[in-house]
């Protein structure tokens, strides 16, 4: 299956990262965008052009199969092997080995040397410390030193630490892209790739001002008091059947285990088919319930601290948030459950009952906490219209829902629950059209690669923007190279072939000509050059 757009723009942004920088790179790709299919891809490419042997971990069963099959579907005789307790497998002498975090951080004796690490859901890499994820690390550099390690994630925060590329020693130096926040998640949306977010006016609930907060997070126990509120939750339950009511799929995220019960007893007495899973369901009645929601036979699946992170139904339009949370990532990832697109779905409705969406505002411009740091509950980061009783973002000065244009005069509201556009588009475009006024080629070679690139430096004003051309690569990063070349040179030039190496390239580069324009994205850390634009062609 033929990669999209953007799924082959950050294949094409890891594999330059990878072929050109020294570090770790992040690949930022919100729920529901498919980055299974771009860590297939680029643990396949790396196998083929360099013969690594990789080793893909993740925590949780479902996500690591995913992306086995994945992988499978691409390569269906390829040398991958499964290694986990509860996979009921234990390959070691595979090129490529697919692992439980669980199974395999404290038995790296027992596996071969790998050359390349890839972490999925890598914001549950700890800032510090000895866990299992950074144990595993530790002790696969220990025997390999210059170990790769590649992280992806919808959601490149923690807690209450800040970002993963942060911190004294962080596993991760960089973010190769980012699809998870700006104009580039807005993007995904209106091409069709996820499913737009949209909420309607709460009537009730839950106050949770008194609740204290402990290490970033509100105290649970504090918590599960204030939300066993059976007369609140009663008036809530009442408005989530009238709001819901035409919804398919319900995906009710709870504070507690006890008042997860009391919410799914309140709809099973409404005649709604619901049931509850909790950590405390054991794995076989779990993975049951999914598949019977998935299937249609649940309506309403009710949680308590599972189901936040790999679990893959499209089909869910309904999201109704009971708990309340500090954490950013926690917000994200419950909003992620409802933005797989499905057949029919036209959006998924968020209830929000816990003031999340006002606590963190549009989930693509999240800004994590430092560490001791509270989030602040004063101002809201949303605003409601007037007329429809949506949410927006502070910034816009229209509704997207129903289109009110808002006064230039700055309004004092009065927020409650209400619609929100829970994904801003009012985020600063971040490609930009830039004239050039210079361009030269050069030799370069990062500090620990063995392979030189082409460094082409753009001269735009007073900034220079560099571009790094892979043509002693193979695959894709040779291929685009070539692409890149050939639309770089004109007449006699486009008859001979490519260069084969940087040096022969040098020696040819009076045949390349400096384009009028670039397009630069700038939504990574470093600008990523999409298009160039000859004015006389």
């Amino acid at each position: 299956m033929p990669l999209r757009d953007y799924q082959q723009e950050a294949l094409d942004a890891l594999e330059n990262y990878v072929a050109v920088e020294v570090g770790n790179p992040l690949v930022v790709m919100p729920t529901g965008s498919g980055k299974s299919h771009v860590i297939a891809d680029f643990v396949l490419h790396m196998n083929e052009q360099k013969k690594q042997k990789t080793l893909i971990v993740s925590h949780v069963k479902e996500i690591l199969l995913q992306n086995y099959e994945k992988l499978q579907d691409a390569w269906p005789y390829g040398d991958i092997g499964l290694y986990g307790a509860s996979l009921k497998s234990r390959d070691t002498d595979n090129d490529i080995i697919y692992a439980q975090l669980q199974s395999v951080w404290s038995k790296v004796d027992l596996l071969p040397l790998f050359d390349l690490l890839v972490i999925d859901e890598a914001h549950l890499v700890p800032k510090e410390g000895e866990g299992m994820y950074r144990s595993l690390i530790l002790a696969l550099k220990e025997q390999k030193p210059d170990l790769k390690v590649v992280g992806f994630t919808a959601t490149p925060y923690r807690l209450n630490s800040g970002m993963l590329i942060e911190g004294k020693e962080p596993i991760f130096d960089d973010i190769a892209i980012d699809f998870g926040s700006g104009e580039n998640f807005v993007r995904l949306i209106d091409d069709g790739y996820l499913s737009p977010l949209v909420t309607k006016c709460m009537d009730t609930e839950y106050d949770i001002e008194s609740v204290g907060i402990r290490g970033g997070e509100f105290i649970q126990s504090d918590l599960q008091k204030k939300m066993n509120d059976q007369g609140r939750t009663e008036k809530v339950i009442q408005e989530v059947l009238i709001k819901g009511q035409s919804r398919k799929q319900w995906l009710i995220f709870c504070a507690g285990v006890s008042h997860a019960e009391m919410v799914c007893n309140m709809l099973i007495f409404n005649n709604v088919k619901a049931r509850i899973v909790t950590g405390e369901t054991n794995q076989a009645e779990r993975d049951q319930l999914i598949q019977d929601y998935k299937s249609g036979k649940i309506q309403a699946l009710v949680n308590c601290d599972v189901l936040t992170t790999g679990f893959d139904a499209p089909n869910t339009d309904l999201i109704v948030m009971l708990r309340p949370t500090q954490s950013p990532g926690l917000y994200v990832q419950m909003m992620g459950r409802g933005m797989r697109i499905a057949e029919g779905k036209k959006n998924c409705l968020v209830l929000d009952f816990a003031k999340n969406i006002e606590r963190h505002g549009p989930i693509n411009q999240i800004k994590p906490n430092q560490k001791g740091q509270r989030k602040k509950t004063g101002e809201s980061l949303v605003k409601s219209c007037p007329s429809c009783k949506s949410y927006v973002p502070k910034a816009s000065m229209t509704c997207p829902d129903c289109g009110y244009q808002y006064p230039a005069r700055k309004l004092q509201l009065d927020l409650v629950s209400s619609q929100l556009d829970i994904i801003s588009n009012t985020v600063k475009k971040e490609r930009y059209d830039i004239n050039v006024i210079d361009m030269w080629p050069s030799h370069h070679q990062a500090a620990g690669k063995t392979t030189p690139v082409l460094k082409i430096t753009y001269k735009t004003g007073n900034k220079m923007i560099n571009e790094f051309l892979c043509f002693e690569h193979s695959g894709y990063a040779r291929q685009k190279a070539v692409k890149i070349w050939n639309e770089m040179v004109t007449g006699d030039s486009l008859r001979k072939s490519p260069p084969a190496t940087v040096d022969e390239a040098l020696f040819r580069q009076l045949e390349m000509k400096t384009p009028d324009k670039i397009k630069v994205d700038f939504s990574g850390k470093f600008p990523n050059i999409v298009n160039r634009m000859y004015g006389d062609r």
